[in-house]
């Protein structure tokens, strides 16, 4: 019976440290992801993948811009 409880608490240390190494190597692993990800949304907000600025004012739409010149010109020739 001794022999069974002394290998059952090296089998408990085995665990143990074996389960110590998965964490450590999940948050290694997590660093490396995160850091990966923080290089892609840096390179993106440098403006390589940003899209061209819009030529119409913000806040107006180009459908509005024509209808106010139709309308101009509507009212230039009456």
């Amino acid at each position: 019976m001794k022999d069974l409880e002394i290998e059952n608490s090296r089998l408990r240390e085995a665990i143990v440290h074996l389960t110590l190494d998965k964490l450590i190597s999940q948050e290694a692993s997590w660093r490396n992801v995160r850091a990966l990800l923080a290089e892609a949304s840096a390179s993106t907000m440098s403006g390589v993948c940003r899209p061209p600025p819009s030529p119409t004012p913000a806040g107006r739409s180009v459908g509005t811009d024509r209808r106010k010149a139709r309308r101009a010109a509507a009212t230039r020739t009456t």
